[in-house]
């Protein structure tokens, strides 16, 4: 399961988050996401994740960026997946 995982992550980050790992963090957000590109809830969920470490950061304008993104794709409602399914299908 995805979402799962990225629960998982999310777990895992927030651990290395509160002992200043921040450059493991962002590592393991992004190999996450390579796990997950097919399911846009649980990449929206690690887009969201790694925003919030940017900002930990310091990295504001890119944080916001990577909200954006995740915040599109969450309220767009259509699985990443049958989306290509869809353009493979055309």
């Amino acid at each position: 399961d995805q979402l799962g995982l990225a629960r998982v992550v999310q777990f895992l980050v927030n651990l290395l988050e509160m002992q200043g790992r921040f450059d493991e963090a962002l590592a393991e957000v992004e190999s996450a996401l390579k796990m997950v590109a097919a399911d846009g809830d649980a990449t929206a969920a690690l887009l969201a994740l790694k925003a919030a470490v940017l900002v930990a950061r310091g990295h504001v304008s890119a944080a916001v960026e990577l909200a954006d993104k995740a915040s599109e794709l969450a309220a767009s409602g259509v699985d990443v997946a049958s989306r290509a399914r869809t353009r493979v299908s055309a």
